[in-house]
């Protein structure tokens, strides 16, 4: 078969009706890398109570069996379909007896299958699920090696050993800028804004920078600082209730999910990016969040983590945070502020950042390792 004829399928078991999210952006980044490297791809997602199949020519069909859950329509469809495809890369969530047989099905075709686990050990955010989280874990524990015997490689951003004795590819979070709008830069009225675009989960930590806030205003401050939140998600009320009890109502607010004009309206009038803040909490020891190279994509400067790769560590643009639980300092953060912004032109310091995504961060370098193990 010829070089430029490979079939690729690439296996999502999110929900792809969720337009603007960072996921299904990191995905469709993907399938693009793979694409321009002469794969004729296709897509299978979650969609609402159905599943929707994206076909090489771009067109989607959606089917719906409303007696299934949509986890099995996806892997009975891959079964069926498995004879299709020269390789399959499949986004993790967990192990259990449908994936099993879905890579069976892969692997009794010849199929070669690539597993992505965007953090790994894993099995904290499955705890962290809560009840939903508890009976995924033990069916996970059972079949994960039963499943792994049918995988060619592991991927994963954070780590470069063998995974259940299989070998891995390192990679890390990379973005196709062409799809993500350079912001707008605003008056500076004096204010700093701060913004987090998210889903909430525990590892996101956003309670740091609220307790941080609670320190700063404690005291008469020459610079206010609001913090914007925006999205839906588990930690959501405990980051209300916190902003509630600590009387910072006014400079911390909650967008809820925002998508289109209004998410490019809070990018616009926000000065900040903060990524992840809770990475630590997963028991690892750096952190490859994709939402730090969203914001550079945007042009926005970045608080992160110590021990976050996505960017260099002596990039101009990222303010660094302890790797733990220590309150934010936000005095600290003006001063990043003020030595960015100070006395520049804010529109080229946007496109500065945005440059330095664009060098750094694109999606076809970050594919490239696995590109080059389908292509063996």
């Amino acid at each position: 078969m010829e070089r430029n004829m490979k079939k690729l399928l690439y296996v999502s078991f999110g929900n792809a009706n969720t337009p603007g999210r960072g996921v299904s952006k990191k995905i469709n980044g993907q399938i693009g890398a793979f694409s321009r490297k002469g794969y004729a791809c296709s897509f299978i997602s979650g969609f609402d109570k159905g599943i929707v199949v994206r076909d090489q020519s771009g067109v989607e069909h959606y089917f719906v069996k409303k007696c299934k859950s949509v986890r099995r329509q996806i892997c009975e469809w891959c079964i069926q379909n498995a004879s299709s495809f020269d390789s399959v890369y499949i986004r993790f969530q967990f192990f259990d007896p449908l994936v099993f047989r879905m890579l069976k099905a892969f692997e009794d075709c010849r199929a070669k299958a690539v597993m992505e686990i965007p953090t790994y050990p894993y099995e904290r955010e499955l705890v962290y699920q809560g009840l939903k989280g508890v009976p995924k874990l033990i069916c996970d524990r059972f079949y994960r090696k039963r499943c792994a015997s049918l995988i060619k490689r592991f991927c994963c951003p954070l780590y470069d050993k063998p995974i259940f004795g299989v070998e891995n590819i390192q990679i890390r979070n990379g973005i196709d800028t062409t799809t993500i709008n350079i912001r707008k830069a605003h008056e500076d009225d004096g204010t700093i804004r701060l913004l987090a675009v998210a889903s909430m989960f525990r590892w996101h930590g956003f309670e740091r920078l609220i307790e941080g806030l609670r320190d700063y205003y404690a005291s008469d401050r020459k610079r206010k600082v609001f913090f914007n939140v925006v999205g839906e998600g588990v930690e959501l009320q405990k980051y209300k209730t916190l902003t509630e009890q600590y009387h910072l109502n006014d400079v911390v607010v909650f967008w809820g999910r925002q998508d289109g004009e209004n998410l490019e309206r809070a990018y616009d009038e926000s000065d900040i990016g903060v990524s992840s803040l809770g990475m630590h909490r997963l028991n690892t020891e750096i952190s490859n969040p994709l939402k730090t190279v969203e914001y550079m994509a945007k042009g926005m400067p970045v608080i992160c983590e110590d021990g976050e790769i996505s960017i260099s560590e002596d990039s101009p643009y990222r303010y660094t945070v302890p790797f733990d639980e220590s309150n934010i300092d936000v005095e600290s953060i003006v001063a990043f502020y003020e030595r960015l912004y100070h006395g520049q032109n804010v529109e080229e310091v946007i496109s500065a950042i945005r440059r330095e995504c664009e060098n750094k961060c694109s999606m076809d370098s970050a594919m490239k390792p696995v590109i080059d193990f389908f292509d063996m």
